[in-house]
Parts: structure tokens; C-alpha cells; sequence
């Protein structure tokens, strides 16, 4: 318990930046910027998420597909890896189903959204190479 608090007050004082790219990031009338995963702040880990999704009635993205790869300096435990792996991509469902597109793009299908996680300090180069989206086995948020 003292570690996992110890892990979120450093988490706390990490500065972090997150990024959306998208060609077609005019579309969007509201856009919620993802938050930076207090355990991957701790591991100074960056990630590069990839996201498709259709948009829905209200312009709301709807059947969610996110896939993250992740980048991190030392050799944390592999638990640790994983559970913040899984954390990037609950960030970025949290932070795109806020997302509003124009009632004019329901039914459309978007697949060219990267959302970039990189600790201050760091560049694109330090981002690790884009994940392969595959199967998506659905939201990892309810």
C-alpha cells in the first residue's frame, strides 16, 4: 500500500504531454484530450495508441477499437507493463467517447486517430513503433 502511494505522489509530480493527430482533425467539434496513466507516469513509459471507430447518433464514436504499443526505460516488472499498457488504452476510450463529431458524419467509420503519450523531455523518436490494430476484442472501459 505505502509503494502504490509512493508510485502515485511521483506520478503526481511527472510532467506529461498528450497528443491527437488526426488528418481530419477539423471534423471534430469536441475533443477531450486523453489523461496520462498515473502508473505509466511512474515508469516514464510513452505510448503511441491507435484508434477506429464508427460515429454514431449524436456524432458520438460508438464500437470503440484501441491498440497501444509502449515504450519504457529499465526493467520494470512485467505486471507492472502490462497493467499500464492497459491503462493507455482505457485513457484513450475515457478520452474518445467524449469526443463530438457534426451530425453529417453518423455512419462514418474513422481510422486515421493516433493518440501519443510522451513524458516531458521526449520527442516522436522516443515513441515506439505503431501497433498492429488486428482484431479488436472491444472496450477495455464499461
Amino acid at each position: 500500500m505505502i509503494a502504490l502511494a509512493l508510485i502515485l505522489t511521483l506520478a503526481a509530480n511527472v510532467l506529461t504531454t498528450t497528443q491527437v493527430d488526426s488528418q481530419s482533425s477539423n471534423e471534430v467539434i469536441l475533443r477531450v484530450a486523453p489523461i496520462y496513466p498515473p502508473l505509466a507516469q511512474a515508469l516514464s513509459m510513452n505510448a503511441l495508441c491507435l484508434a477506429e471507430f464508427e460515429i454514431g447518433s449524436g456524432g458520438v464514436p460508438v464500437d470503440l477499437c484501441v491498440r497501444c504499443s509502449t515504450s519504457v526505460p529499465g526493467t520494470p516488472s512485467s505486471y507492472a507493463l502490462d497493467l499500464a499498457a492497459r491503462q493507455f488504452v482505457q485513457a484513450a476510450e475515457v478520452s474518445l467517447i467524449q469526443w463530438r463529431y457534426p451530425e453529417q458524419y453518423v455512419g462514418v467509420h474513422k481510422s486515421d486517430i493516433r493518440l501519443q503519450f510522451l513524458m516531458v523531455g521526449n520527442t516522436d523518436d522516443d515513441l515506439p513503433d505503431p501497433p498492429a490494430m488486428g482484431e479488436c476484442l472491444g472496450p477495455q472501459i464499461s
